[in-house]
């Protein structure tokens, strides 16, 4: 069950975010209340849209090739990707989930 949960929710992950360098690793998300899959995605949804509208940060735009080229916008893409992933891990354990 964990395998298909798992799974599952990385393949909503892609959906919502497609193509986004935006990654958990080695992470996996784990609903602790008995969340069904219906609010699951409800929630990682709703908690994408929230650690978007904090972070200022779009994951979905790409960089552009000027950029893609600058060192310094690197490291400042990186900081922004961490903050994103920070604040969506925060939305989804407020939410009930464990993530690890």
């Amino acid at each position: 069950m964990k395998l298909f949960l798992t799974t599952t929710i990385f393949t909503i992950i892609g959906a919502i975010l497609v193509g986004v360098e935006v990654s958990y690793g080695e992470s996996f998300i784990y609903p602790e209340q008995g969340q069904s899959q219906a609010q699951q995605t409800q929630d990682l949804r709703e908690c994408n849209q929230q650690a978007r509208e904090q972070t200022d940060f779009d994951p979905t735009k790409p960089m552009s090739q000027k950029e893609s080229q600058d060192p310094q916008a690197q490291r400042q893409r990186q900081q922004r990707i961490q903050a994103y992933n920070q604040a969506l891990t925060t939305c989804l354990k407020s939410r009930g989930y464990t993530i690890r």
